[in-house]
C-alpha cells in the first residue's frame, strides 16, 4: 500500500463508501487495518522541524578516528540554515567540538549558521510505490 492509498483509505472511513458485500468488506478491513499501522509507524517517527542555534546544537559525539585531527566531539550531518549577506540557503552542515562543518564555510567567512534540522531518512524503493 503507497501513502496516497493509504490517506485515501483513512479520508474513506466516513461511511459514506464503505462496502456492504461480505468479501469487499473484508477486504476492506485489512485496507484499513494497514493504512492504520502505516499512519502508527509515521507517528513514531521524530518529528522533522527546525531547531534555532540560539536553542541548542545538534548532539555530538566522541569523534572516534577524527581525534588524530585534533578533533574530540562532532555531531551527524543535519540540514543548516545558512545567513550570508542578508541571503539564505540550505546547506548539510555538521559540528566539531560546538563548531559548524559545511563545505563552503571558507567561501563565505562572514556566515551564520541560525537553524538546523536532521536530515531525512534515505531514499528507499518501496518509498515510491
Amino acid at each position: 500500500m503507497t501513502r496516497v492509498e493509504a490517506i485515501e483509505v483513512i479520508n474513506s472511513l466516513t461511511g459514506k463508501d464503505f462496502p456492504q458485500e461480505r468479501e469487499a468488506s473484508i477486504k476492506r478491513q485489512y485496507q484499513i487495518a494497514e493504512a492504520l499501522m502505516m499512519g502508527i509507524e509515521a507517528l513514531k517517527q521524530p518529528e522533522q522541524k527546525w531547531v534555532s542555534c540560539s536553542e541548542r546544537l545538534p548532539d555530538e559525539k566522541d569523534a572516534g578516528i577524527l581525534k588524530i585531527l585534533g578533533t574530540e566531539k562532532r555531531s551527524e550531518y543535519v540540514l543548516a540554515t545558512v545567513e550570508v549577506k542578508d541571503e539564505r540557503m540550505t546547506v548539510t552542515a555538521c559540528t566539531s567540538d560546538g563548531e559548524w562543518e559545511w563545505d563552503m564555510k571558507y567561501a563565505f567567512p562572514d556566515y551564520k549558521i541560525i537553524a538546523w534540522m536532521p536530515l531525512p531518512e534515505p531514499y528507499r524503493e518501496e518509498d515510491t510505490k
